[in-house]
């Protein structure tokens, strides 16, 4: 699945997406299921059934491109990071951190409050 991940963050149009978090100086990327599924049923699939595995590897490969993108000199490179002089060890490094959100259409994933149930224990839901 990580192949798939990193084939679906390099598409044009994701790559856009992250230049605009970027630009906005936000640090949330919104996917939606529906175009994760229209790219690769198997992904869409994997990310309801299994989030935590899904989101990490979603937002290793987001922090790699946006690395990536600063290293080339690309915008929102400047004031990313503060560093410490050599006296002062203590100082904190700042690194802005980026998260992904999925949203669109769960399916049967969508429940209400009193429709969650334990067959819905470690998978991605929408209340």
């Amino acid at each position: 699945m990580k192949e798939a991940v990193e084939k679906f963050m390099v598409q044009r149009d994701v790559k856009k997406r992250v230049e605009k978090v970027i630009g906005k100086q936000g640090n949330r990327l919104a996917v939606t299921l529906d175009e994760l599924r229209v790219f690769d049923g198997e992904l869409g699939e994997y990310v309801t059934r299994n989030p935590i595995e899904a989101v990490a590897m979603f937002e290793s490969q987001l922090d790699s491109h946006i690395k990536d993108m600063k290293d080339d000199g690309e915008k929102g490179g400047a004031g990313e990071k503060q560093t410490a002089d050599a006296r002062d060890r203590a100082f904190p490094t700042k690194v802005k951190k980026y998260y992904i959100s999925f949203e669109g259409n769960f399916g049967r994933n969508h429940v209400t409050p009193r429709g969650l149930k334990a067959n819905l224990v470690n998978q991605l839901v929408s209340v």
